[in-house]
């Protein structure tokens, strides 16, 4: 049965480059459409500004949000970069009303192993937020960045301990979807 056909619009993936360079995204949603807006480098300042573009203008049913890494790699403020999610959250529901947010959780990369409290905090901060917003939810995609033992899987990242490789996004398409069409329909 297909339940996509009360959406009023597809799913917009934004964010940085964890996103942009996903290149397979689209087939772990094959029955929505799909639009991925992110950008590459980008910070969550960045997303809030161009949010009309990349994010309003396609009218979408649901966000996914993944940005925050860029930002604690130029030192921003833990509390700068939740109150950016916010404000872009705010801004897509006056704006759209309906649509849900979902912000996927920021990456405990090994390239950020000594800031891996940060994105902790920031982490812990917004999932706590997405409890008091309507519309918006919070993903933690860490899980599958990590072994039983709690190390990181090394093989999930390129050459730069922070970018991803096909075996990463195949493993996180496959814990993402499922869970994103399980709000979509809630």
């Amino acid at each position: 049965m297909n339940h996509s056909s009360h959406l009023s619009g597809p799913i917009v993936f934004t964010g940085s480059s964890i996103i942009a360079l996903w290149e397979n995204l689209p087939q772990f949603f094959p029955e929505v459409e799909l639009l991925n807006t992110a950008i590459s480098g980008s910070q969550t300042d960045e997303i809030y500004v161009h949010l009309d573009a990349l994010v309003v203008s396609q009218s979408p049913s649901l966000v996914c949000y993944y940005c925050g890494s860029n930002d604690i790699n130029h030192a921003v403020a833990v509390q700068v970069i939740v109150e950016n999610v916010i404000k872009t959250y705010q801004a897509i529901r006056d704006k759209l009303g309906q649509t849900t947010f979902v912000f996927l959780s920021i990456i405990k990369a090994p390239q950020k192993m000594n800031r891996w409290g940060v994105v902790d905090e920031v982490n812990m901060q917004i999932n706590q937020l997405a409890h008091t917003y309507p519309g918006f939810a919070y993903i933690d995609i860490n899980p599958i960045f990590f072994t039983e033992d709690g190390e990181p899987r090394l093989q999930f990242y390129v050459a730069d301990q922070l970018h991803l490789t096909l075996p990463a996004y195949v493993t996180l398409g496959a814990y993402l979807a499922p869970r994103v069409m399980k709000i979509m329909h809630d």
